[in-house]
This record gives C-alpha cells, sequence and structure tokens, in this order.
C-alpha cells in the first residue's frame, strides 16, 4: 500500500490493540458464528466458514498477527479477505470502523504489519496482505498431529 493520496482502510481489534486493512482488500464481514470447526487443524486454522456455498478457510488473527493464539468474544467477526484471486478468512475480536489513511511515503516494508497513523490521529498497525496471505498459504496445508494415531 505505497500511496501518495488517502487510502480507506477497515479498522479491527485484537486484545486492544487495533489493525487496519485495505479496504479494497476485503470482500465482506461476517459474524463469527457460522465459524465450523476442523478437527485436527493447525492451531492457527479457526476453521471453515460456508458463505452462500463457498466454504472458505478462517485463520486466528491473533495467531498471525500477535504469535498467540486468543479467543475472540461474542463481538467477533471474520474479515473475508481477498487479495490476487486468493481467499481467506480472518477471525477478529471486532470490527471497529471504515477509515482513511493519510499520504504515505514508505513503501511495505517485509514485516507482516507496521505502523500507520489514520487522518483523524490515531495509530495503528496496518497488515502487509502480501506477508498475511503467505503466512496463511504456509498454515493452510499443515496438520496437528494427533497422538496414538
Amino acid at each position: 500500500m505505497n500511496s501518495s493520496q488517502a487510502t480507506s482502510v477497515v479498522v479491527f481489534r485484537l486484545g486492544g490493540s487495533d489493525y487496519a486493512v485495505d479496504i479494497g482488500q476485503v470482500k465482506e464481514i461476517c459474524s463469527a458464528s457460522g465459524l465450523g470447526a476442523l478437527p485436527n487443524a493447525n492451531p492457527v486454522v479457526a476453521g471453515m466458514i460456508n458463505l452462500r456455498g463457498e466454504v472458505i478457510p478462517v485463520f486466528h488473527a491473533s495467531s498471525i498477527l500477535k504469535g498467540g493464539r486468543e479467543e475472540p468474544g461474542a463481538s467477533a467477526k471474520i474479515l473475508l479477505l481477498e487479495h490476487h484471486g486468493e481467499e481467506a478468512g480472518l477471525l477478529t475480536d471486532s470490527v471497529t470502523r471504515i477509515a482513511n489513511l493519510g499520504a504515505q511515503e514508505a513503501v511495505e516494508p517485509e514485516e507482516i504489519t507496521w505502523e500507520a497513523r489514520l487522518t483523524d490521529g490515531t495509530l495503528v498497525e496496518l497488515v502487509n496482505l502480501d506477508r498475511l496471505m503467505s503466512v496463511i498459504r504456509s498454515n493452510a496445508s499443515m496438520e496437528t498431529a494427533v497422538p496414538g494415531q
């Protein structure tokens, strides 16, 4: 996200911190109530959601972005992301608002997030979707071994 003009973002919360993704990469925001668990799945995988007949994998945002799995509460939302033709759900604590980033001079770094300022002055962790989807791809096919099998 390297832009000299304002960019709209979806702001979401994880464990008391604000994160943001480019609104153009968010296909939909949905309730986490329809999330189905996957037995023996990698701990990063929250489950699957059936969205109008399309089954989409959902991943724990806290595991990927904060390094530890935290179970979201009743206000949990799934951000359905679409990036370069790939779709994945990201389980968040809540989605708080749509906001604008000010003009950005810096090019996306190699890190998965970096600090950015919204036009209202709020600091957020901006998510690098190339890196996020790379982490998701590397965890999507990994399964947790089941003892005794």
